[in-house]
């Protein structure tokens, strides 16, 4: 510093940080400064390069500096110091500042001084005192305003944003470009579509939206974010130049909520305006790859970002690579792609996990769980949940117990009420509904989520009566059903026979109007009349849906089936096919079963070459029961062996019982012993058996007496 020469009067004023009075130093006076004055005064000559490269320490060591030689900073030094305390996010120094200002006069006579100060509280995230200096100013402008809606909407504090909109607006102080970029911005959400909206039909008023590309951008992400994509393509189709960014925000969008292959479309159409896709944009649009299985696009993506090099540089694009493929089921692909990453996260390790918990094997699932922690990958929220759901799946109690103390241990189950839903879930499903009771009573939130997991524990274990009670539980504290509820306690008064709680929950549904809107719901509700033996109401509730997929038709064949009406059945199986709904396996099952219940054989012969021949549906042991009961009912014993020992499946209990059962009916002594034999093989406990073969014997010896009367 000490080989430095004088600072000439063209080169201070050249400086827009330059003291107002430095101006009139003569060259005389400034070659009398002492050295550290020197120092101080090339600080401030670098205010604006410090600011720049964040320097914030070196911008508050300068200002201490002026303080110490009792020299008077101009506006712009002041400004420059502010934006240092938000750098280095110093709330101290931004509130000596602030008493500078105020011992200086400085807040009213520079607006852009004030304008700063609050900026600069509310970007530290102190709003009140943003607030108090705002309201202390004599005169606002769009600035002090708009600067203090954009704090809010970085914090996401959309309130206080349209708080301060009004305020704004109340002061008759014109809106500017800035102001509703940020406005838009705290629209981002569904609840807030309506003031969005609002907001758009001002700027349409003001010309704004041809004016200004940013305008057009903020418009397309809030529709997007607000779930409304038609909306923002409406937008988007309107803006003139149409960048990468714009067009990623729309393909988000596309990704997030559907339809995914818009997404797609969007891609091909920004490489085909001669844009290069950015590695957000491959991102998003891999997700909507994954989304629909559309394997070949995903794979043509992968081609197309490793072309342009960005795998190498960029692990997020990577990760979407390994979900990519795992959500189409290719998971050696994922593993491949996942071997590969630099950097494997904990992102990564889902994607993986998450793609054997859809395809399979479970266990494999599993085993990547262990393996990331082996490796020092600590499991978030969204890792357990998955894990949970593979343990659930296979039923693997002991794993299943081992996660939910590792849970416990971690702090997790009252953190995340997710994760904790999930654990009430899969204990439900693993039939230890002690357990799952225990880990919703610790939970301090329910959700409605919560509340589901646990009713359908309930159903899982047929305890359909105490489900029904932790429904009404549920609405007792303030808790809404949503559609899943309803289908799981429709399902409860189903299989109880409870019809009058379901002509309850049939009012509920009406009032809701989930009936027409929900297909799940409409399918449930015929199900549980069929079941509760109200087939008309069942039929009812049918011919009222307005779309009616292979679900609708079968579940109300099933009804008729159970009440004997096999013409109706295959009346309904017609109608379906008229109405280009195809079967599916529980179709030809319920098909089967009318054949069954009323002995038609050859019927049930012809839907049983059928289903393979014409539906490509290959037959499963339950449709090789069904033929076989058909034969038992008309006595037809040594075809249905037959036909036992041509099926390419094991027995069942099931196919024995039936044979026990037909040779008590018919007779069949030899057929009643290889039968039972079978079943006590599979089943030496099962109560059933020994009856049924008691009541054949008796059935022997009852004929064998008729015989030596006659």
């Amino acid at each position: 510093m000490s080989d430095l020469k004088p600072i000439n009067q063209s080169v201070i004023t050249s400086f827009p940080c330059w003291l107002t009075w430095a101006a009139y130093e003569t060259r005389e006076r400034l070659a009398q400064r002492s050295k550290t004055w020197k120092r101080a005064l090339l600080f401030i000559l670098r205010f604006p390069g410090y600011i720049e490269h964040g320097l914030a320490e070196e911008v508050f060591e300068c200002f201490d500096l002026m303080r110490a030689k009792e020299i008077f900073p101009d506006a712009n030094s002041l400004i420059c110091v502010l934006k240092a305390c938000r750098i280095a996010g110093s709330v101290h120094k931004c509130e000596q500042i602030h008493n500078d200002i105020e011992l200086w006069g400085l807040m009213e006579r520079d607006l852009e001084v004030a304008n700063t100060l609050v900026d600069t509280y509310a970007k530290l995230g102190l709003f009140l005192e943003a607030k108090q200096v705002l309201s202390a100013l004599s005169s606002r402008d769009v600035v002090s305003w708009t600067v203090l809606i954009s704090a809010y909407v970085d914090y996401e504090f959309s309130d206080g944003a349209f708080e301060c909109y009004e305020q704004m607006q109340k002061e008759h102080i014109v809106p500017d470009v800035v102001t509703y970029v940020c406005m838009l911005k705290a629209c981002n959400n569904p609840d807030a579509l309506a003031k969005g909206e609002l907001i758009h039909a001002e700027i349409e008023k003001l010309g704004m939206f041809e004016s200004n590309l940013l305008v057009g951008k903020t418009l397309v992400d809030m529709y997007v974010k607000c779930h409304l994509i038609p909306r923002a393509r409406q937008v988007f189709n309107r803006i003139m130049v149409q960048d990468v960014i714009l067009w990623t925000s729309l393909i988000a969008g596309y990704a997030e909520h559907g339809p995914s292959e818009e997404a797609l479309w969007c891609f091909e159409r920004l490489q085909l305006q001669g844009l290069y896709p950015d590695a957000v944009t491959f991102v998003c649009s891999l997700k909507a790859a994954g989304c629909i299985g559309a394997l070949d696009r995903g794979q043509e993506i992968h081609v197309e970002a490793e072309r342009q090099g960005l795998l190498e540089c960029n692990n997020v694009l990577g990760n979407a690579l390994v979900d990519m493929y795992a959500k189409c089921g290719m998971l050696s692909m994922a593993q491949e792609v996942f071997s590969k990453l630099s950097v494997q996260d904990v992102v990564a390790w889902n994607a993986l996990i998450t793609g054997f918990v859809e395809h399979g094997p479970n266990n494999t699932a599993i085993m990547y769980f262990d393996k990331m922690q082996l490796e020092g990958i600590f499991p978030n929220a969204a890792t357990y949940i998955w894990t949970l759901k593979a343990c659930g799946d296979m039923g693997n109690i002991e794993k299943l117990r081992g996660i939910h103390a590792e849970i416990d241990r971690r702090g997790i189950l009252e953190a995340d009420l997710v994760v904790g839903s999930t654990l009430v879930d899969m204990y439900g499903k693993c039939g230890c509904l002690s357990q799952a009771v225990e880990v919703f009573d610790r939970l301090v939130d329910k959700d409605v989520l919560t509340w589901n997991a646990l009713i359908a524990g309930y159903v899982e274990c047929a305890l359909y009566e105490q489900a029904i009670k932790r429904f009404d539980q549920m609405q007792d504290t303030g808790i809404s059903p949503n559609a899943a509820t309803y289908v799981c306690v429709l399902k409860a008064c189903g299989n109880s026979g409870a019809a009058d709680k379901g002509i309850e929950l049939h009012r509920q549904l009406e009032r809701h109007g989930l009936v027409e809107s929900n297909l799940l719901v409409g399918n449930s509700l015929v199900d549980m009349y069929s079941k509760c033996g109200s087939i008309s109401q069942a039929c009812d509730v049918f011919n009222k849906l307005p779309v009616r997929d292979v679900i609708s038709w079968t579940t109300v064949m099933s009804g008729y089936a159970q009440i004997g009406e096999s013409k109706t059945v295959f009346c309904f199986f017609n109608n379906m096919l008229a109405d280009g709904i195809m079967p599916n396996l529980i179709t030809f099952l319920v098909l089967l079963s009318a054949c069954s219940r009323t002995g038609l054989y050859h019927a049930s012969k012809t839907f049983f070459e059928v289903m393979s021949q014409e539906y490509g549906i290959q037959p499963t042991l339950e449709h090789q029961n069904s033929l076989i009961d058909v034969l038992n009912r008309i006595g037809q014993l040594d075809n249905a062996i037959s036909i036992i020992r041509e099926m390419p499946f094991c027995p069942n209990i099931v196919v024995w019982r039936s044979m026990l059962g037909s040779c008590q009916k018919w007779g069949g002594a030899t057929f009643a012993k290889g039968a039972f034999d079978h079943a006590v093989n599979l089943d030496e406990r099962n109560a059933a058996v020994y009856v049924l073969m008691s009541h054949a014997c008796i059935a022997k010896d009852i004929a064998v007496t008729n015989r030596s009367h006659c």
